[in-house]
């Protein structure tokens, strides 16, 4: 039911390391993060956004991930607001979902049914993986119905480069995985996460500072965190704020903070290292799997060239 309702929607990730392969990008890491080096890193990164993302999880442990604005008593919460600089990399990504089926046979006619039931472990079709199925012959006097067990879903998550030969491909296919391009974002930015818990039925959820308003009227509980991602320097450290408690007061200085840190961004001595910020989930999903997709990001690292610097590019 959660994965239902949830995806299509910004998923923010703990900012991970980006693989920049010397002999295809004429760009190195050291040139990127080097704040008197020969490339400016904000020059390359294209695009500035502001996004918001709630998860939530109820009483039931079903999380969901996209836009809430009251929670029921007992429910989990965490909103993230992303500011980024950022550029986009497509990632290809081979995704298998299994779930316990459950199979129901019947043959004979009335009177003389004799029925299977049998259970198992397969991959399901990613976006109808709950589908309820059911045909019948007549010739043979047979029926067969087919449920998928809501909350036995699993995911298994594998990526690949461009240049996947088609007997690799052809083996993902006859293994159940199915092809899905995955937008993540790479650059750096500023961070606020509110998260806790609702102890009142109807609490606004609905951005942070109504949250540190609702947290004050002790309508909830949590915590506020403050995080850079991949910017660095002792300015930036100073400016950071050190309360974690969740109040009108501490959302207020949060923000005051991302705008002081925002304007340290082009400073020459602002030092800055492209990470994986986020990525986009085009697709229904809960939390396992954002959870695969973010460990397979882990494993195999993006690989990001910047727009220009690829070699054989004509700009390099």
């Amino acid at each position: 039911m959660g994965e239902s309702a949830s995806g299509y929607t910004y998923i923010p990730i703990d900012p991970t390391k980006v693989h920049i392969e010397p002999g295809e990008c004429s760009a190195t890491y050291a040139d990127l993060s080097d704040p008197k080096g020969r490339i400016r890193l904000l020059d390359l990164l294209p695009d500035n956004a502001v996004r918001m993302s709630m998860e939530s999880s109820d009483t039931k442990g079903n999380v969901t991930y996209g836009v809430s604005k009251a929670g029921a008593t007992g429910s989990t919460y965490k909103l993230t607001a992303d500011y980024v600089n950022s550029d986009t990399v497509n990632k290809s990504i081979w995704i298998r979902k299994t779930a316990l089926v459950q199979s129901t046979s019947t043959t004979g006619g009335r009177g003389q049914e004799a029925r299977e039931q049998s259970t198992t472990r397969q991959p399901v079709n990613f976006v109808q993986g709950a589908d309820y199925q059911s045909f019948s012959t007549d010739r043979e006097s047979v029926s067969k119905e087919i449920k998928v067990i809501p909350g036995t879903e699993q995911y298994d998550v594998k990526s690949s480069g461009p240049l996947l030969s088609t007997d690799e491909r052809g083996k993902l296919l006859s293994d159940g995985y199915e092809e899905f391009s995955v937008p993540v974002y790479v650059g750096v930015g500023l961070r606020i996460v509110a998260e806790g818990v609702s102890i009142t039925q109807g609490a606004n959820i609905s951005g942070i500072g109504v949250i540190g308003a609702e947290a004050e009227a002790k309508r909830l509980v949590g915590s506020l965190t403050v995080q850079t991602l991949g910017v660095n320097s002792q300015a930036v450290a100073s400016a950071l704020p050190v309360q974690s408690e969740l109040s009108r007061t501490t959302t207020e200085n949060a923000f005051v903070a991302i705008g002081s840190i925002k304007s340290m961004l082009h400073q020459a001595e602002t030092i800055k290292f492209p990470r994986v910020v986020g990525l986009y989930l085009p697709f229904p999903g809960g939390k396992p799997l954002v959870n695969a997709l973010i460990s397979e990001l882990s494993r195999n690292p993006v690989q990001w060239c910047p727009n220009g610097y690829r070699i054989g590019d004509r700009r390099s």
